[in-house]
């Protein structure tokens, strides 16, 4: 009787701690995203109530059905940097000359402020930062960090580095298991329109 307890226990856990093999829509993955528990999201509140947060987007959730038309994009992998204040857009919240300071870094220099290391010491840079204009209509600012994802399997962990640029908030560190980003990237979306 223990027995079966035993292996029935063992297979209730290996069942529970399962990922799904697909999601059905585009909804259902970001809420899988969105949940700190799935390592894809990572979260730093500031002391002055600045939060920070970190999260992997697959390229299929970006691009929809064009994906399949875009394979030379299918091998990037997407990071969302979020900057918030009072949960609104911390750049509306600037006073006029450092918001134009911050602006001008976000849109043209970001790559200097932000370094992407592996847990084998290797940088990897990224293909890219863009900035996102959101004029005061989201509840964040976002940057878009676009970078290979061949390069990024090499280790166990990613550590993603954002240095101070003008807001006061230091040098800051999200940490990521690959494993975790990995899963993300080759998921299937049902319904993906």
């Amino acid at each position: 009787m223990k027995r079966i307890l035993l292996i029935l226990s063992i297979f209730l856990l290996f069942t529970a701690c399962r990922r799904p093999s697909h999601f059905d829509d585009r909804a259902s993955l970001l809420s899988y995203i969105e949940n700190p528990q799935n390592g894809l999201l990572q979260e730093i509140k500031l002391a002055n109530g600045m939060v920070l947060n970190a999260y992997f987007l697959p390229a299929a959730l970006l691009l929809g059905s064009d994906i399949k038309s875009n394979t030379s994009l299918n091998d990037k992998i997407y990071l969302v940097l979020g900057f918030s204040l009072n949960n609104k857009e911390l750049l509306a919240q600037l006073d006029a000359q450092t918001y134009g300071t911050i602006i001008q870094t976000m849109s043209f220099n970001m790559e200097q402020f932000l370094h992407i290391t592996l847990d084998t010491d290797e940088s990897i840079e990224s293909l890219g930062v863009f900035f996102q204009p959101t004029y005061n209509m989201s509840q964040r600012n976002n940057l878009f960090v676009v970078m290979n994802k061949a390069k990024l399997y090499k280790s166990k962990k990613i550590t993603i580095r954002l240095e101070e640029f003008g807001l006061g908030i230091g040098e800051q560190d999200f940490e990521f298991k690959t494993g975790d980003v990995k899963y993300i990237t080759s998921v299937l979306i049902k319904n993906i329109d």
